[in-house]
């Protein structure tokens, strides 16, 4: 993931993750979740801060998970917010500014 995160044209998109949780761990809370996948979320907040967006995944995060996984994820991808302490602007460039910048969107249409 580092040497990825070199090439500054590179994002990442934090989606996928409840679908591929062990079974076990689908229908823990989302603390729970994040601490199992702490990690992981370590690595890519590290190598790709300013340059992560968020993705729900949905409707394929269900699978397993129930009808609330979107808010179990947003719910974990908010805790990497406090506990990696990005301020305002990195989490708006998190929720939207990054797909915004990757994806050529203009915002106003």
């Amino acid at each position: 993931m580092f040497d990825l995160s070199q090439a500054k044209n590179t994002y990442m998109k934090l989606s996928g993750c409840l679908s591929e949780l062990p079974d076990s761990l689908k229908g823990e809370s989302p603390n729970h979740i994040f601490a199992a996948i702490l990690p992981w979320l370590s690595v890519i907040l590290a190598s790709f801060r300013g340059r992560l967006m968020f993705g729900s995944d949905w409707p394929v995060c269900t699978s397993g998970v129930g009808d609330d996984a979107w808010i179990k994820w947003k719910a974990v991808v908010e805790r990497m917010c406090e506990m990696g302490g990005l301020g305002t602007e990195e989490q708006i460039m998190l929720w939207s500014g990054t797909a915004i910048v990757a994806y050529g969107l203009n915002p106003s249409t």
